[in-house]
């Protein structure tokens, strides 16, 4: 059967070669095996690519379609926020939590403190550290260290120490002494390392600000009200002394 195979030169050949072997197991096992090979080829090449291209459209579809529902609901939150009371807690974070080393604003702080507690200043230092910008910004330190020297009573001076937790930008007391009518203050004020570029993908949900933070805004707006009330104070009693 081989050698008659291979002597195949045409289509006559190949029908007389079938009516000659079409009632042979062999032929029916054959014809089988070929039918298989055939419909295993085209599968393999037409139809699972078909069936795989399906899949990836509709994952495709459904990507897209989470994103123009993000997009969506992005856009419903953006619209039903105000924009005064965004810039305003923006500048109040900010206030807060400086972006750089803001000396202007932590000494107006000490200044407020002494003021609201009726101590004097005798004296206060600064941890400079570097000054250099690419550096400063780098360092992962992010806190500016002042040594605060005051006059007062001890009652004055426990005054002082509580306000401190009141005031912005943030600070917080590390080391404390006390006598004579004198007392030394080890404080640190915060600040927050800003990357240069800040990448944001408009396609990610924008997070809307939880009740424990809103509640911290409050907080730190009333804290904002003491300074504001302070600087008024002191206002007012230069003026009053002139």
């Amino acid at each position: 059967m081989l050698n008659e195979l291979n002597n195949i030169r045409s289509l006559e050949d190949i029908r007389i070669l079938y009516f000659k072997y079409k009632d042979a197991p062999q032929f029916s096992l054959a014809l089988s095996v070929l039918i298989a090979v055939v419909v295993i080829v085209v599968v393999g090449k037409f139809v699972m690519p078909q069936i795989d291209r399906w899949f990836s459209i509709q994952n495709e579809l459904k990507a897209t379609n989470d994103r123009i529902d993000t997009l969506q609901k992005n856009i419903s939150l953006v619209n039903s926020l105000s924009d005064q009371v965004i810039a305003t807690d923006y500048d109040l974070a900010k206030k807060a939590l400086p972006y750089v080393k803001d000396y202007t604003s932590i000494i107006n702080t000490i200044n407020y403190l002494a003021i609201s507690s009726s101590v004097s200043l005798d004296d206060y230092t600064f941890q400079v550290g570097n000054l250099s910008t690419t550096s400063a910004n780098l360092s992962p330190e992010t806190a500016i260290s002042v040594k605060v020297t005051i006059k007062g009573t001890i009652a004055q001076f426990q005054t002082f120490l509580q306000k401190v937790n009141e005031v912005l930008p943030l600070a917080e007391i590390v080391n404390v002494s006390y006598s004579n009518n004198s007392g030394d203050l080890g404080m640190i004020f915060f600040y927050k390392y800003l990357p240069k570029e800040t990448q944001i993908t408009y396609t990610d949900p924008l997070r809307v600000i939880d009740q424990d933070k809103l509640q911290t805004i409050e907080m730190l707006k009333k804290w904002d009200i003491t300074v504001k009330d302070v600087a008024f104070d002191q206002q007012v009693a230069s003026e009053s002394g002139n």
